[in-house]
């Protein structure tokens, strides 16, 4: 079931207008009646890095205006999946890349989403509380690294504003 987890939310990433790797295909790996794994294929986006190791190792010694953006523009990211109904995925799941465009020069991707889960049409209570979990591993990392300011750069982002219509994927991928 988890490669149908990380192909739904690639599909609904893509579909929403989110940047990240476009998923191409998927099979799944039989031995005999059983299904044992999956392949699937993405697009390829270049070079990344582990952003968790960005910021333990590189975001000390960056500008303060290229952190707080670098943060604001990670918050958006974030805020646009929980939105999309993404959710259970921690810091290791995202990778950066340095692209040199917009306020931080920065793009973010989510990778490894075998435990990541896909919840469009969950109840608001539910998804309240799913999206209060994934936010808070995340500001635990933010937290050990960053000043106030730049926390409540990353904090502007998660919340959408209340004019945004929220995106709702049906399971066809269909809007």
């Amino acid at each position: 079931a988890y490669e149908s987890a990380t192909w739904g939310i690639l599909c609904a990433m893509h579909v929403s207008g989110m940047k990240g790797p476009v998923p191409i295909a998927r099979q799944l790996v039989r031995r005999g009646p059983l299904a044992v794994g999956a392949i699937l294929v993405a697009e390829h986006v270049g070079p990344t890095r582990s952003l968790r190791g960005l910021i333990r190792s590189e975001f000390a010694l960056m500008p303060p205006e290229r952190r707080k953006a670098l943060l604001a523009d990670f918050g958006r990211f974030v805020g646009n999946l929980l939105e999309l109904g993404v959710c259970e995925f921690t810091p290791r799941y995202f990778a950066i890349q340095e692209t040199g465009k917009g306020a931080s020069g920065f793009r973010f991707f989510l990778f490894d989403l075998d435990k990541a889960m896909l919840f469009p049409g969950a109840p608001r209570c539910l998804k309240r509380f799913l999206t209060w979990r994934a936010a808070r591993r995340l500001r635990r990392l933010i937290r050990e690294y960053a000043s106030p300011d730049e926390r409540a750069a990353f904090e502007s982002g998660l919340v959408p504003p209340a004019s945004r219509e929220p995106k709702v994927i049906a399971p066809d991928g269909a809007r």
